[in-house]
């Protein structure tokens, strides 16, 4: 299977200081997606008679899907401008829509386990 997709992952922060150089924050994204999956499947079938018939079928499907994100997170200021940061967890809402299919796709995620858990550095121009 292949997919081509455009993505997009707006989000905003809120801090809140837990020491001079630690701070805890909230994070709420609205991720996006528009793309398209591609699949060539090959069915072989087998008659009475043992002959064997073979079938191929491109399959296309377009999508689109929006969600809702709330991630819990750590930010560590090494010195005044670099931070370290991590989020652990997740708690979210995500509905992917096939066109041309009549209902959509709802999933809802929330944890706070290790599987979800990212590091970053950040470049923090002023504060």
């Amino acid at each position: 299977m292949k997919a081509d997709a455009f993505t997009a992952r707006p989000f905003i922060r809120k801090y809140w200081t837990l020491s001079d150089k630690l701070y805890i924050f909230g994070q709420l994204e609205v991720p996006i997606e528009i793309g398209k999956r591609t699949a060539d499947l090959q069915f072989d079938y087998i008659n009475m008679s043992g002959y064997i018939y073979s079938q191929s079928i491109n399959m296309e499907q377009k999508y689109t899907s929006f969600g809702v994100n709330v991630k819990p997170g750590l930010d560590y200021f090494i010195n005044k401008n670099w931070t370290i940061e991590a989020t652990i967890g997740e708690f979210g809402y995500k509905n992917m829509k096939i066109k041309d299919q009549e209902k959509g796709t709802d999933n809802f995620n929330f944890g706070l386990n290790l599987s979800s858990v990212t590091f970053g550095v950040k470049y923090v121009f002023a504060k």
